[in-house]
């Protein structure tokens, strides 16, 4: 994403502890962009403790990536008109405020003017910024920043990651947040303490698989009892919907749609619960039409839409214009070819949805849905068959989200199994509204998987279960928490060294005058992470078979050469005494007549004791003089010639010319001063060295 020619990259931090919080940051937003500055990427939406001044509630924060024409004394006098449109008032430095707005970074520029100071000069301290700058820029992406203490001065270069690292007091309780309803408590995708929610199903349709024809339009007073019911037994979102989506089901027109949800959606709000805005108000739908005209009339909170966008282009920026939250289900084709459209081919099911559902975000934050107005859902059941749903409750959204963690994470999945066909086929149970016991299996899976919402037609049994897989699921992640702490550093160590091949690969899809990162490139560099990591373990592998393999070979050539010499000696010893050392003979042996020996035994036993001395680690060999012996042994089997031992019970037979010299390989120079006795000549006493001393 390139900066137009003439625009400078800017980024805003925003923030609000008063009032409603959400509708303050999204006013603002939307004042920017009638300003004229383009909103390139937002952050998620953290919930933070307040800093500096702590009598004061909770912030929500988060920045914008902007492109702009202005300068930048100029553009701070736009936000802080917006500010005081607002309602901010600077009376409490660092105090409560509507709504507060800081230019944090504006290009690679350094401001100190006495009204701006770029970088922010407290950036390197707040989490409440480096978090959510984490979200919109390149995780290496460097910058100058002022000290916290002496302003004039800037501190060395750093880097988001750098700062993040680097933070003396990490705040425990920062937690990202998505909205439900003005009124209904955030749902965040990380906090273990959050309790999973509860969305009940009130299908208004006569068609529908599960609980078709018991809902109608006509008897609001049903409708009315049924949505108390769900919600007294621990429902706390209710999604209305009034077009069946099982598979080959009939779609309906936008007016016969609207004519099924409009009364239902108009009695619930009636409910004491609903009016507080304790519970959240979901409307089941693909239509844009659909969901406008329920907006508009005040009856919908969330906009639920099994195609994620696709079944009606008008969708996204419907609910973007409208300021909703949309549920993202993954999805191929319709109701009617879905079942058709089972092929992942060979990634798998688990990434391939992964991957399809992080184009669907794309589409969605292009069209003006900031993150913290979107959920997501895996979509079990819709283009899957049973084995795909398995796998992918398997693997939980966890796994789904671990696919491309830096693009997936901060977004809240839910899970809908309830009732269908693949646990009715498992269990055997024909009769949907029986399939109690395997949903309430699929749902602890999904719970513990990581699901946040479960969308369910039996609230009290669900409900239940649910509370129970909390106490086991989600208290287990809260403990191990500071587990994955203490490896925090170790694998930020191996992710510095992936750093640039990760930068290199992506360079096609990364802003680099600014280092902001693109969904293309988040999922490139995902992917990357993975396929390095597997072919470090797979070369990691390859060596260690290579080591392991030259030890059983070496430990091998070891005992066969032992087993060798220990044959050879006992054979040498009785048969050929006259290779061993006269210290290593009997005294009354050592002056007999060594016995002839064939030349390929000599040799044999000389190469077999170089190598013995070789593998024992002598720095010199035995044998004074190697050529010397070669030759000998060639005229071994020459009548009238008999070998002599010398002292260390080696041949010293001469040479034909006594005075030749012959040079070792130590370049010792050694002569045969003897001549060679006749072959009937016996071996003298005189001829052999005296035994030592004893």
């Amino acid at each position: 994403m390139s900066t137009k020619p003439g625009y400078h990259r800017a980024v805003v931090a925003f923030g609000s502890n008063l009032g409603d919080r959400v509708a303050h940051i999204e006013n603002a937003i939307a004042s920017m962009r009638a300003a004229g500055l383009q909103i390139c990427k937002l952050s998620r939406l953290y919930e933070t403790k307040p800093m500096y001044y702590d009598k004061q509630d909770s912030f929500l924060n988060g920045v914008a990536v902007i492109d702009t024409l202005l300068p930048p004394l100029e553009l701070l006098g736009v936000l802080q008109r917006i500010e005081d449109e607002q309602g901010r008032i600077r009376n409490i430095d660092k105090g409560p405020r509507t709504l507060d707005l800081d230019i944090i970074l504006y290009g690679r520029e350094q401001i100190d003017h006495e009204r701006l100071k770029v970088p922010h000069p407290l950036m390197l301290e707040r989490e409440f910024v480096l978090r959510p700058l984490s979200d919109v820029l390149y995780a290496t992406h460097r910058f100058p920043v002022h000290k916290s203490s002496g302003h004039d001065a800037l501190a060395p270069i750093t880097s988001v990651k750098g700062a993040l690292e680097e933070l003396r007091d990490p705040d425990d309780t920062m937690r990202d947040v998505v909205v439900l309803s003005p009124k209904h408590p955030f749902i965040s995708s990380n906090d273990p303490h959050q309790s999973t929610l509860i969305m009940s199903i009130l299908n208004i349709t006569p068609d529908s698989f599960s609980d078709g024809g018991k809902l109608s339009p006509s008897d609001v007073d049903n409708i009315v009892a049924t949505a108390k019911s769900h919600i007294a037994s621990g429902a706390t979102i209710l999604d209305i919907g009034g077009q069946s989506t099982r598979p080959n089901a009939t779609m309906l027109s936008v007016e016969q749609e609207l004519r099924r949800v409009v009364p239902a959606l108009r009695a619930m709000r009636t409910i004491p619960e609903v009016a507080r805005g304790d519970i959240a108000i979901s409307l089941d739908t693909f239509y844009s039409d659909v969901a406008r005209a329920c907006i508009a009339e005040g009856l919908v909170d969330i906009v639920n839409d099994i195609s994620a966008g696709q079944l009606d282009p008008k969708m996204l920026a419907t609910v973007a214009e409208l300021r909703k939250t949309i549920v993202l289900m993954h999805m191929r084709g319709t109701p009617q070819t879905m079942a058709g459209m089972t092929d992942y081919g060979r990634k798998g099911v688990v990434q391939k949805v992964a991957s399809e559902l992080t184009h669907r975000i794309d589409a969605a934050l292009e069209a003006g849905i900031p993150p913290w107005r979107i959920i997501l859902d895996p979509g079990i059941g819709f283009a899957k068959n049973e084995q795909q749903n398995l796998t992918l409750l398997r693997a939980g959204t966890d796994g789904i989200t671990g696919q491309f963690p830096s693009y997936l994470s901060g977004y809240p999945w839910l899970v809908g199994t309830s009732r269908k066909g693949f646990i009715g086929k498992i269990t055997e149970v024909a009769n949907a509204g029986e399939r109690v016991w395997g949903t309430a299996a699929c749902a602890t899976a999904a719970i513990a998987g990581g699901a946040r919402i479960l969308r369910v037609h039996d609230v009290e049994e669900m409900s239940k279960g649910a509370k129970m897989a909390d106490a086991l699921y989600r208290a287990r992640k809260d403990k191990n928490k500071d587990n994955k702490k203490k490896g925090e550093d170790h694998v930020i160590g191996e992710e510095d060294n992936n750093q640039d091949d990760k930068k290199e690969v992506a360079a096609n899809v990364i802003d680099k005058e600014h280092d902001m990162i693109t969904p293309t490139a988040a999922s490139q560099l995902d992917r990357l992470s993975e396929e390095k990591l597997l072919a470090s373990l797979k070369r990691q592998l390859r060596k260690q078979e290579r080591q392991i393999k030259r030890l059983e070979e070496k430990h091998l050539d070891g005992r066969k050469r032992q087993n060798r010499d220990s044959d050879g000696q006992e054979d040498h010893t009785s048969h050929h005494d006259s290779e061993l050392s006269a210290t290593e003979l009997p005294v009354k042996r050592r002056y007999q007549r060594a016995k002839p020996s064939s030349r390929a035994a000599r040799k044999k036993s000389i190469e077999r004791k170089r190598d013995n001395q070789k593998h024992e680690g002598h720095a010199t060999l035995r044998l004074k003089d190697e050529r010397m012996e070669t030759q000998a042994l060639e005229q071994m089997e020459r009548p009238g010639i008999q070998p002599r031992l010398e002292r260390d019970g080696t041949s010293s037979q001469a040479v034909s010319d006594k005075n030749k010299r012959i040079e070792d390989g130590e370049g010792e120079i050694i002569r045969d001063q003897q001549a060679h006795p006749k072959q009937d000549d016996p071996v003298q006493i005189s001829d052999l060295a005296p035994p030592p001393q004893r």
